[in-house]
């Protein structure tokens, strides 16, 4: 087993792994953890997720891709599944929770398995809060549950242009290839942002991947301050809701500058 540190705003977090990431461990009274006996410090294991850290923190990544091994229960793990659907700079109630794992009675257990996570931030257990909104309990502290969901709820707030009701907005890009310019109809996925509509079997989705930060321009023809370059992240590449968009699959878009 493996161990090393990761810098926060709010004090050294500890990662530990064998092959892959195995848990994540906040501060204690703003101190670091000392690793179990035995773990080998090492920081090769964990470029990728030490790389996504200080992304996430900077403002430049809204979702995690790191390789993960982690244990629980099939019922912790159903929940921990759903956290990783929560949107960045969303919440999400214990009893929301409780429904969409098939248990409407069990929000007091979803907080059990929110408390177990292994691996908190890369599997947002800080989205989820009371269903009065209050933040209620977090292994990290109440103070960095809140300094997390703020952190967040700013770089959402970054302006963004305004596509709705421009029926002709687009954006237009060169992916990772460099080699082609892809155009596309600009879209509103409501709590999902705003992004494109990509078919399953289109090269750039090959091309383009969580986290990517490219230049893209943004046109329309109703607004007199278009067309503009904006550095754009690539916020999830996810699947449409059910009945909707079927073959292909949304790219969801994050203004950074």
């Amino acid at each position: 087993m493996y161990y090393c540190y990761y810098k926060s705003p709010f004090g050294k977090l500890l990662l530990t792994g064998n092959k892959m990431l195995e848990s994540v461990h906040f501060p204690l009274n703003g101190k670091k953890r000392e690793p179990a006996l035995g773990l080998v410090y090492s920081e090769k294991l964990f470029l990728q997720t030490l790389s996504q850290l200080e992304s996430y923190f900077k403002g430049e990544l809204t979702r995690f891709d790191v390789k993960f091994n982690i244990s629980g229960t099939s019922f912790q793990k159903k929940v921990w599944q759903e956290l990783e659907k929560i949107e960045y700079g969303e919440t999400i109630s214990y009893g929301e929770i409780a429904k969409k794992v098939g248990n409407p009675k069990a929000a007091r257990a979803v907080g059990m398995a929110n408390n177990k996570n292994p691996i908190p931030i890369i599997i947002p257990c800080h989205r989820v809060i009371g269903k009065d909104g209050s933040l209620t309990g977090f292994g990290g502290g109440l103070e960095i549950k809140q300094y997390l969901l703020e952190l967040e709820k700013k770089m959402n707030e970054r302006i963004e242009p305004r596509i709705t009701g421009h029926e002709n907005a687009s954006v237009e890009f060169i992916p990772g290839d460099g080699k082609m310019f892809y155009q596309f109809k600009l879209r509103d996925f409501s709590s999902k942002g705003f992004g494109i509509i990509v078919k399953n079997d289109s090269k750039v989705l090959k091309l383009l991947k969580t986290g990517d930060i490219l230049d893209m321009k943004y046109h329309s023809e109703e607004a007199a301050s278009f067309p503009v370059s904006h550095k754009t992240q690539i916020r999830h590449i996810s699947e449409p809701d059910p009945g909707t968009y079927k073959g292909h699959m949304l790219v969801g878009l994050l203004i950074l500058e």
